[in-house]
């Protein structure tokens, strides 16, 4: 079954996504290496909490449009989008409609947060058209089928420019503080927009329209429905951080970001499979190939699962000593690790099932799948931290991720008729 599935041109292409991946989880790693000797517990989780909220932001500000410009120029093909009315509407409705927003939301943002003076959120409002622009930009070059620019900005440029600022503040006169830290930020992302722009030129040119349209209003609707599966994901891997930096300490706050950080090395090779299966299973279901589209999950789903395994068992082992490498008040955060390492074990083993939602024309259902996930996320976080910090949402974590697992597979084998479970690979019918 394995040498059936992985043919030698998905390996290939699979490497090469694997190799730009493993380099990103690296320098994300020393990244955060970086921050939390460089800054500290407290500072670090109070640069956290802003992240946070400046990620859900972002995506509000989007209104899922990224989203619908991966699926619609996968579905359309880059050779036929400049003369596709579909394509020249959608990039149209993301002009009219996110453009204004985005630049009232800024200026809004950034009046609010000169009052409050805090400079970690300063940064991150400052930062927004930024992150916005890097977004669109970096699912405009995934439709298109360019796996690796894609991923270049915001998971090489970003990191490594934070790290170099970080080890200059080490070795500089210029004191470590929370100023510090937003300019920085800020620097980092203006370093990896600019990147993006300068991978995505060549795609832009290949596919921007002359015209563009706002005549069809639909591509507004399905950016809105993705966009609340995006939020959900994205609030589910923040909403601990947000939590935990309002109920407890910063300290604590620190504690669940790196461990939830530290954690996601477990779906290493799913971030790579996302990427690369994306846009073909967008194009797949675009053009009614049903064998195609379980050929794909199935090998998707087998991906994710073997190398899964592995990276499960070395991270449960190692913990304390990953955690040691953060600074020595990390090392009692290894239990909370190992929870979160079984939370991610879980979204595993139900292989692909919210990303095949969202891709045919499911969007919706994902959407409450996701939300009744994070609604459960919620209440065991409120109920839970307050009385054993950062354990009680890591534990929180769990419920809600075994929820969307669950509730993702039942949706999937009801909706599009395909198991995307490890269950699939055990039965030589895939459906």
């Amino acid at each position: 079954m394995t040498t059936h599935l992985l043919r030698r041109p998905l390996i290939t292409g699979l490497s090469a996504t694997l190799a730009v991946r493993l380099c990103a989880i690296g320098l994300t790693f020393i990244q955060t290496l970086a921050l939390t000797r460089v800054f500290g517990a407290e500072i670090y989780g109070t640069l956290s909490l802003a992240i946070s909220v400046g990620a859900l932001v972002t995506l509000a500000l989007s209104l899922g449009m990224d989203q619908v410009i991966m699926r619609d120029l996968a579905r359309i093909g880059p050779a036929h989008a400049r003369t596709s009315p579909i394509w020249q509407n959608t990039l149209g409705q993301t002009a009219r409609a996110v453009i204004p927003l985005a630049t009232v939301a800024t200026l809004a943002a950034v009046c609010l947060t000169v009052q409050s003076g805090n400079a970690a959120f300063l940064a991150i409002a400052i930062s927004l058209p930024l992150l916005l622009a890097r977004k669109l930009l970096e699912n405009w070059v995934l439709g298109a089928g360019a796996v690796l620019r894609s991923m270049l900005a915001s998971q090489i440029v970003f990191p490594v420019a934070i790290t170099l600022g970080a080890a200059t503040l080490l070795l500089g006169p210029v004191p470590a503080d929370l100023r510090a830290a937003g300019i920085l930020y800020t620097t980092a992302a203006l370093a990896s927009v600019t990147a993006a722009l300068i991978l995505a030129a060549g795609t832009i040119r290949q596919t921007l329209p002359q015209t563009l349209k706002t005549t069809d209003l639909a591509p507004l609707a399905t950016g809105r429905a993705l966009a609340l599966v995006t939020f959900g994901f994205l609030a589910s891997q923040h909403i601990d951080v947000l939590l935990t930096g309002l109920l407890s300490d910063p300290t604590d706050t620190a504690l669940v970001r790196v461990c939830a950080r530290v954690a996601e090395m477990l779906g290493l090779l799913r971030m790579v499979a996302v990427l690369h299966f994306k846009p073909k299973l967008a194009a797949a279901y675009g053009q009614q190939n049903r064998a195609q589209l379980i050929a794909q999950t199935r090998t998707h789903t087998l991906i994710i699962v073997t190398s899964g395994h592995p990276l499960f068992a070395a991270l449960w082992l190692l913990a304390p000593h990953l955690l040691s490498l953060f600074g020595p008040e990390f090392i009692a955060a290894a239990p909370v690790l190992r929870l979160y390492l079984i939370a991610v074990a879980l979204t595993l083993l139900a292989g692909p099932c919210t990303l095949l939602l969202t891709l045919c024309d499911a969007e919706k259902t994902a959407a409450r799948i996701l939300w009744i996930a994070l609604a459960i996320n919620l209440i065991l976080d409120l109920i839970l931290i307050p009385r054993f910090g950062a354990i009680g949402c890591a534990s929180a974590n769990i419920a809600a991720l075994a929820t969307l697992s669950v509730l993702g597979i039942l949706a999937t084998r009801r909706l599009i008729g395909i198991d995307p479970s490890v269950l699939a690979l055990l039965r030589k019918d895939p459906t």
